[in-house]
């Protein structure tokens, strides 16, 4: 029997060595390809080094990092070159979530329905070691210049830059509002369920 002795034999084993090898050489910044990198190709190069940068408008919507608020979830599986499901029932906004990571960000995903057609109604961006609150609000205000501070129904004279959890209304086609937590993440969507 000649299994490994022939020179096809060898030349297979090693051109699937070299691209085993190649799926794991850094791409540009330092971002890994392959399956098992956990980084969409979609979104490999876009993530910002602070998810407050990530902060847009774009086509007239809210979005993050090329998101954007209101695209249905088979266009942001397109997108993202990944499936954002199961979705798990949220109670509290009577919506259905799921929670991905692109890249070392943990991304949840809110949608009206289960449906594929389901717009995206919010997005939360959980922070890792991210900025100082007063940094964040600064940067927000460079990305969003035509954000407004929205003081909070609970503590209506509570100064902006005292408030834990400031929220943004911004000017967009649709309702929208940003909310910065600098303990927990980054929220942005629907003003239906933000406080």
């Amino acid at each position: 029997m000649r299994c490994w002795n022939s020179g096809r034999s060898i030349g297979v084993l090693g051109l699937g060595i070299l691209l085993g090898l190649a799926a794991c050489i850094p791409g540009p910044s330092g971002v890994t390809r392959g399956p098992s990198s956990g980084v969409s190709p979609a979104h490999a190069l876009s993530l910002p080094a602070y998810a407050v940068e990530g902060l847009s408008l774009d086509q007239g919507e809210l979005a993050w990092s090329g998101i954007r608020i209101g695209t249905p979830r088979a266009e942001l599986e397109k997108l993202l070159a990944m499936r954002i499901g199961p979705l798990d029932a949220n109670e509290i906004c009577a919506s259905f979530v799921a929670t991905r990571a692109l890249g070392d960000m943990r991304i949840t995903f809110e949608f009206a329905d289960e449906g594929v057609d389901a717009p995206l109604e919010h997005l939360f961006i959980a922070l890792q070691g991210d900025l100082p609150q007063i940094e964040q609000i600064a940067r927000l205000k460079q990305r969003l210049p035509a954000s407004t501070y929205v003081p909070s129904r609970y503590a209506p004279d509570l100064a902006e830059r005292d408030n834990p959890k400031p929220v943004y209304r911004v000017a967009t086609t649709r309702p929208r509002v940003v909310m910065l937590n600098a303990d927990e993440g980054l929220w942005l969507g629907d003003p239906r369920c933000y406080d």
